[in-house]
């Protein structure tokens, strides 16, 4: 009830209670309208005026409405500021372990290799994680495999060319499905950009988000803070980011499998 529903409603019942104190046609009886005027009749020992019981009725509803709706307002107040929390977590890790692993199966050849050097920030929102926006990188030359010949032939202008495409990034811009996942995480998927070779394709991934509030410091000693663990498994096709496009694919495998496992920071202020 809205304090102005209150009002009016304590003041038709206070008008329903006078009218039931009214005296019936004729009067009272001489004993009872002598019982109500001493009853009626104003105090003179402590100066106080008794109220009617429809004044205090009216009191008594106005009151309870009025706590009422404060309550109802504060109750708004949590889901307000709740929406407001989106942080933004660094993930440039200063334990240098953030990376992506990637699996490059053939008939003749799997490949196998790791990319360090992950950079790039997320924003997140606790109460709002389909709301998650921000763009992770990783440098070309940080895409090695077991083998320096072959990682030569990756970064060269056959394939990668580094010199020219420094960043492979991977941009988000929009969430969907938040699901409870394990252990805490929260699964989405998740559309993005991937630029991989100076081509940029729209992909779908699924991502794990697991928020771990004033967790910094269980990862690193002495810091203060909340991480935000970011991981997903998804697929790729060379030949759409025009990498050798239909070419040796019995010793360098068309499908590209990528595995990514990485934490952002956010320190306390």
């Amino acid at each position: 009830m809205t304090l102005p529903e209150a009002l009016g409603f304590a003041a038709v019942t206070a008008a329903r209670l006078d009218r039931c104190n009214a005296p019936p046609p004729g009067g009272y009886p001489s004993p009872l309208k002598r019982a109500i005027a001493r009853n009626s009749a104003p105090s003179t020992s402590n100066g106080v005026i008794p109220m009617k019981a429809s004044v205090l009725f009216a009191c008594l509803v106005l009151g309870v409405s009025a706590t009422s709706v404060v309550i109802a307002q504060d109750a708004k107040a949590p889901a307000a500021a709740a929406s407001a929390g989106a942080v933004v977590f660094d993930f440039a890790d200063m334990k240098g372990v953030n990376g992506v692993s990637f699996v490059c199966d053939s008939a003749l050849e799997p490949i196998v290799g790791f990319g360090g050097g992950v950079t790039g920030k997320i924003t997140w929102d606790p109460a709002n994680p389909k709301g998650v926006s921000g763009e992770i990188s990783i440098p070309t030359k940080g895409l090695k495999t077991p083998n320096d010949g072959m990682n030569g032939a990756l970064h060269g202008p056959d394939w990668l060319n580094a010199e020219k495409n420094a960043n492979i990034t991977f941009k988000i811009k929009s969430a969907s499905e938040a699901k409870p996942g394990s252990n805490g995480a929260v699964e989405l998927t998740a559309v993005g950009d991937l630029t991989l070779a100076g081509v940029t394709k729209e992909i779908t991934v699924p991502i794990s988000a697991s928020y771990l509030p004033g967790r910094l410091g269980d990862r690193m000693r002495g810091a203060k803070g909340d991480l935000l663990i970011l991981r997903s498994n998804f697929s790729v096709n060379r030949s759409d980011f025009g990498i050798k496009a239909g070419q040796i694919q019995e010793v360098v495998g068309e499908k590209v499998d990528l595995r990514v496992a990485i934490a952002g920071a956010r320190k306390a202020e």
